[in-house]
């Protein structure tokens, strides 16, 4: 059987080297990306990995505005939720769309459609929605940096104290079940906070952004700020703001990497790591 690394490695691989066919079959096109209703964090890493994968193959890239988000707090109406993450978008200067109609593939189940188009060249100069790319930028590693330049400032020195932001998923996520595989034990966590912080070197408050937290997961940070916000726009304020960002398994948590601007601490999942950020650390 062919392990899960290796195919993930041919599909690297494949990828790279159709790039200039992309190029090609995608001249003078325009995306956009719509069709997600989803939470906020992943829709606006839908959004960022079409706008990427535009800039990858030298098309445009427009935004359309946010229809629906879930997880919209009781006190706010949809519109307004949305344009609160409207807010978050608008951190990457993306152009804004102007009432074109675009041709709408629904990937992953046209996927194929839109490559056999793309290499008749029927997509060049038409303007496309796709509702994600992750079938590009799962794979290629730094393909998020085209969208801005990267340039990390240098940590705080020594004397002063340096805000750790941790990501933890909770609420609907746990050991087992729907979601499982998103979730860091207890004791893993407490592991990559030590850890981190005997790399940072200096003084450092520590913040955990989660939600629903049992009690016995406050009484083992207690050494810790435990936040939980009813508003998903202010947690993730918290943790774009952090000099250093510990991320959860979560596309809200990559989202908050890709507007960092302080040391970002990557945890494995689907989504590939950028080459500015480390790898959060393992327990042996």
């Amino acid at each position: 059987m062919i392990s899960t690394a290796f195919r993930g490695i041919v599909k690297r691989f494949l990828l790279k080297i159709c790039r200039p066919f992309f190029v090609v079959g995608l001249r003078n096109a325009t995306f956009t990306c719509l069709g997600k209703t989803d939470g906020g964090g992943a829709q606006v890493h839908a959004i960022a990995s079409v706008a990427a994968f535009a800039e990858y193959v030298g098309a445009q890239f427009v935004h359309s505005p946010l229809r629906h988000v879930e997880h919209c707090p009781p006190n706010l109406s949809m519109a307004d939720f949305c344009q609160q993450w409207e807010s978050v978008v608008s951190l990457f200067a993306f152009p804004s769309a102007t009432g074109e109609k675009f041709t709408s593939y629904q990937v992953p189940t046209e996927t194929l459609k839109f490559f056999k188009d793309v290499a008749m060249l029927k997509t060049r100069g038409r303007l496309i929605c796709l509702p994600h790319a992750h079938f590009l930028t799962d794979y290629i590693p730094g393909i998020y940096e085209l969208l801005r330049p990267y340039s990390r400032p240098p940590l705080k020195p020594s004397n002063q104290c340096l805000q750790i932001a941790v990501h933890v998923r909770r609420g609907d996520v746990g050991p087992c079940g729907r979601n499982s595989e998103r979730y860091s034990p207890d004791e893993v966590i407490r592991h990559q906070i030590e850890t981190v912080r005997e790399q940072c070197g200096a003084k450092s408050q520590v913040t955990i952004v989660t939600e629903d937290p049992e009690p016995g997961f406050i009484r083992m940070f207690a050494d810790c700020t435990v936040v939980t916000h009813e508003n998903p726009l202010e947690a993730l304020a918290l943790l774009i703001d952090a000099d250093v960002l510990v991320m959860a398994k979560s596309s809200f948590s990559f989202v908050a990497g890709l507007l960092s601007k302080g040391r970002v601490y990557y945890s494995d999942f689907w989504s590939s790591p950028q080459p500015s950020w480390s790898v959060v650390p393992v327990a042996s």
